[in-house]
Formats: structure tokens, sequence, C-alpha cells
């Protein structure tokens, strides 16, 4: 009871100091163990029940159980080992003080079960390996052949020649039924290259026949230069068109655009004038008007 207290104790001042870190905390000197040591177990606990209890916190690979030589029956302590250290952390912190079956459980870091010295022998550090006894190693299994699998199946049986004609035959649909997968894939794909290749094709002539020279060239230079001069001149005609049409259009557009602005200022013009007359207009009758006014005063009196 004194060591639970004593681990309770050094678990609450170090959450008060709250300058917890991984190398300050006690913990750090049991970085390379991931055994805890469980007492005060109920004698009723098996190895199952001691397992579901600390696995809350982590994958348990191996557990030690202490029981009497004699008897068999549990002494009330194990050892258990976590496949990740930290969760031998979580474990200490979280189940040191637990209550089972009215028993106050004692959970602490260790080092592994140590083994039974005999009368003579030296004692030996205990060994720190995964034995893997509450989780066992994976097995690899291999792909076995189809030679292998026939071998293994009991020739005494009478279904058993046809359940390997009914396995072979079913392999034998699947290779085809991929073979015929793969053969509709190919001819599609080669059914959208042709427009592609001739596209290609018709791209590749092109060029060619660009590079090379007419063979009127060879034959008669003069009738080929002639008809060079032609086409150049037919082209040249058709730049000098195309270029006075675009000067056309652009002077028609700058007509359009500079009767549009005199309109718009005579427009303005207009406005101005109105606006200057109509103020012209009542500034002259505000002035009509008190002098009417005054001459009707000075009458008055």
């Amino acid at each position: 009871m004194n060591v639970v207290k004593e681990i309770q104790r050094i678990n609450i001042s170090e959450i008060n100091n709250g300058e917890w870190s991984e190398t300050a905390s006690w913990h750090a000197q049991y970085s390379n163990t991931s055994w805890v040591f469980g007492g005060n177990l109920p004698f009723e606990l098996t190895e199952g029940d001691i397992i579901c209890i600390f696995s809350q916190y982590g994958e348990i690979i191996n557990i030690e159980l202490i029981r009497d030589q004699k008897t068999g029956k549990s002494r009330g302590f194990a050892f258990i080992q976590y496949a990740d250290q930290r969760s031998s952390i979580l474990a200490v912190d979280n189940l040191n003080g637990g209550n089972v079956m009215s028993r106050t459980l004692r959970v602490d870091h260790s080092f592994g079960p140590k083994k039974h010295k005999k009368e003579g022998e030296e004692e030996e550090e205990p060994e720190l390996v995964q034995k893997m006894n509450a989780a066992p190693p994976v097995i690899e299994v291999e792909e076995k052949s189809e030679e292998s699998e026939e071998s293994e199946v009991d020739a005494e049986d009478p279904m058993a020649a046809y359940f390997q004609s009914k396995k072979r035959k079913s392999k034998k649909e699947k290779k085809e039924k991929k073979a015929k997968k793969s053969k509709k894939d190919k001819k599609a794909k080669k059914d959208t290259e042709p427009s592609e290749s001739k596209d290609t094709k018709d791209a590749k002539d092109a060029k060619d026949s660009k590079n090379l020279r007419d063979p009127r060239d060879i034959e008669d230079p003069k009738e080929s230069r002639d008809s060079r001069d032609t086409i150049d001149t037919r082209d040249t005609r058709e730049t000098r068109d195309t270029r006075s049409s675009i000067e056309t259009r652009d002077s028609i557009d700058y007509r359009k655009y500079r009767d549009a602005r005199e309109t718009r200022d005579y427009r303005d013009a207009r406005d101005a004038r109105d606006s200057r007359d109509i103020r012209d207009a009542r500034d002259a009758r505000d002035s009509r008007d008190i002098r009417d006014a005054r001459n009707t005063r000075d009458a008055r009196y």
C-alpha cells in the first residue's frame, strides 16, 4: 500500500509542478523496458482476465502470472509486457491504486520476471525479449502452386477429383475472361488510332511536299519563275486591296466619330444658350417686379 501511495504522490507532484518532460519524468529510467508489475491481484483471475484489464492501455504481447509450483494456484501478482513502452506508462499512471474485486491494485514498472536460480548457479540479468505468449507472431503464408495443392488433396476422398477439376475449370475460365478483356481493350485502342495516324500522315505529306521542289521547276525553269511572279503579284494586289479596305473603313469610322462629336458639341452649345436666355429672362422679370413694387410703394406715400 505504501508503494501505491508513493507512486500516486509522485504523479500528483509532477502534475502540480507543470514542468513535465519526457526526460525529467520518473518514467524515463524505465524507457528501455515495456514490462509492468501487477500486484495484489485477486486470486480468481486468470491470464485472460488480467489481459482484459491491462489491455485498456495498449497491446499486450506477453504475460507471466506467477503460480504456486505445487498447487498451481495464482499467487496474486503477474508481469505484463506491452508492445509499446508508452503503454506501460499509461498503465502505471491509470491502473495503480485501482480497485478490482475489492482489492487495490499495485502497478509499477518492471524489468520482467527473473529466472529461478538453482543451487550453485550465478544470478543472471533478466532477458528483455518478447516471448509473445499473449500475442503469437504472424505466420506468413506462402502462395501454393497448383502441384502442391493437388498433392495436398486426399486421394482416398471420392470427391477429390471432382473438386480438382472444378477448381482447374474456374481458373481456366478466369484466364480466358482476362485474355478476352485485354484483347477487347487492344481492339478498341486500335480503332481510335487510325484517325490520329491519318492526320499525322497528312501533316507529314504536306511537310514533305513543301520541302520538295516542283518537277516543273526542273523541266522548265522560266515557266515556273513566271508562275511564281504571277502568284506574288496576285498576293501583292490582294494585300494592297485589303489594306485599302481597312483604311477606308477606318476613315469612315473616323468621319462618323467626328460627326457625332460635332453634333454633341452643337447640342451642348444650344443647351448652354437656352439656359443663358432663360436665366436672363428670369433676371429681367425679377428686376421688373422689384421696380414695380418700389413705384407702388412711392405712390402710396
